[in-house]
């Protein structure tokens, strides 16, 4: 109730090392009664949790939701997350609003009570990755960045550290942990669904239609990047199922999409290069609906450059000759490698 309440920053900000111990007790006590039997606090589901971080992440309040949005992503909620390192200050790279409105604060120090015989805060064990619902990943975190994107609180925090500032990107600690998210999810046993359901709803219609353009094309390209690489270095079979009637539907989507002028070219060529990679990283159906077939090759034409490429020197690779070139293994897959 306090944080679904609260509107004031700094006093938010002092809940962070308790919510931090409570999701502790989440990954001590899983899979076993030990955190019961030695009278700590009660056994927790990760459902608790989340309702607790989501009265921050999906505050009626801009700032607030970009202040839990930042301790999230950063590992300041209790949850293992990977972290890319900020950028300086008189970084001028980011281009548009992200440089328009940042949000300035110093990083908390402990504001949690220490017992007169501790000398030193005891360390904090954060909870693993893998306790986070996939809802909780699309319908909050998610939701909560698409919320921020194009308004005047901006995805930048400056934070001051040691005498100085950083300026970090909530677009790239998102990228971040929606990367970790997949690739643990993908380490899971075959039995695991959870991998199938999140691409499939990353990449289903529905996100498409009601999310902000910039918000789809991060997050086509954390998981899309993701599962490329993971499939680059793994030994194992893919346990991505991609369900015929998502991709039919995204396909109209994007068709929608295109034919609207709701994107540009280039983000066009990326988003269909996102798709192909999710496609060729799937397991390969084996029953083919040859309309489908028909309808997500229509997507990849060859361009005028492709067709020149075939009689002269190879160039640079580009989105759209690296899209055909996914697109044509998935294609080869289809029907235990017999259909096409």
């Amino acid at each position: 109730e306090m944080l679904e309440m609260e509107t004031v920053l700094h006093l938010v900000e002092q809940v962070w090392e308790t919510v931090k111990e409570i999701a502790s007790q989440v990954a001590a006590s899983s899979g076993s009664e030990e955190g019961t039997a030695n009278n700590q606090l009660p056994r927790l589901a990760w459902d608790d949790i989340g309702s607790l971080l989501c009265r921050v992440l999906l505050s009626e309040a801009p700032t607030m939701r970009k202040l839990g949005l930042y301790r999230f992503l950063s590992g300041d909620t209790g949850v293992e997350v990977t972290v890319p390192k900020a950028k300086p200050v008189a970084d001028t790279s980011d281009e548009g609003e992200e440089n328009d409105s940042t949000a300035f604060m110093r990083q908390p120090e402990s504001k949690g009570n220490i017992k007169p015989s501790a000398l030193t805060p005891a360390v904090v064990q954060p909870a693993p990755l893998s306790i986070v619902s996939v809802a909780f990943v699309l319908d909050v975190v998610m939701r909560s960045f698409d919320y921020i994107v194009g308004t005047k609180v901006g995805i930048n925090m400056q934070i001051e550290e040691g005498g100085g500032y950083k300026s970090v990107s909530i677009a790239d600690l998102l990228s971040s942990f929606l990367s970790s998210y997949t690739t643990m999810l993908a380490s899971s046993t075959m039995e695991d669904t959870r991998l199938s359901e999140f691409v499939n709803r990353v990449f289903g219609s529905e996100l498409l239609q009601s999310h902000k353009s910039r918000s789809v094309l991060l997050f086509y390209r954390s998981v899309a990047t993701a599962l490329d690489t993971i499939a680059s270095t793994a030994d194992d079979e893919s346990s991505l199922n991609m369900e015929p009637e998502s991709i039919q539907a995204t396909i109209r989507s994007i068709r929608s999409i295109f034919s609207s002028g709701g994107a540009p070219k280039s983000m066009q060529e990326r988003l269909k290069l996102d798709l192909a990679l999710v496609l060729k990283n799937s397991i390969p159906w084996k029953k083919v609906d040859a309309s489908l077939v028909l309808q997500i090759l229509a997507l990849y034409p060859p361009s005028e450059e492709g067709l020149l490429m075939m009689d002269n020197e190879p160039t640079e690779e580009t989105p759209q000759s690296m899209a055909r070139s996914a697109i044509g293994t998935w294609l080869l897959g289809l029907g235990d490698g017999t259909w096409a």
